[in-house]
């Protein structure tokens, strides 16, 4: 059974593909900053203090470079989801 897309909803079914497997790739590694808390939470006094803060500051750097790649793929997307609904009124 084959599946046919309107040829006008094209873009936002693509669109919405996109994001939603985008997000999932994005919030693997939001898990692996959290991963990296949960470890220093439970390392708390074994470990040297200049190792905890360390991997306090790669666990926040790793939460914003996520951040900040997820919002250039939202806006790279929405440029394709509009250059889309641009070329489907064109044609």
């Amino acid at each position: 059974m084959a599946f046919a897309i309107p040829k006008p909803v094209k873009p936002i079914f693509d669109f919405t593909i996109q994001i939603v497997l985008g997000a999932i790739g994005f919030i693997v590694v939001f898990g692996a900053a959290v991963a990296i808390s949960v470890v220093v939470k439970a390392c708390d006094g074994i470990v040297p203090i200049w190792m905890q803060s360390g991997a306090v500051y790669a666990e926040k750097a790793l939460f914003a470079v996520d951040l900040f790649c997820f919002c250039l793929f939202v806006l790279s997307e929405v440029f394709k989801l509009i250059r889309g609904l641009w070329n489907e009124r064109s044609t």
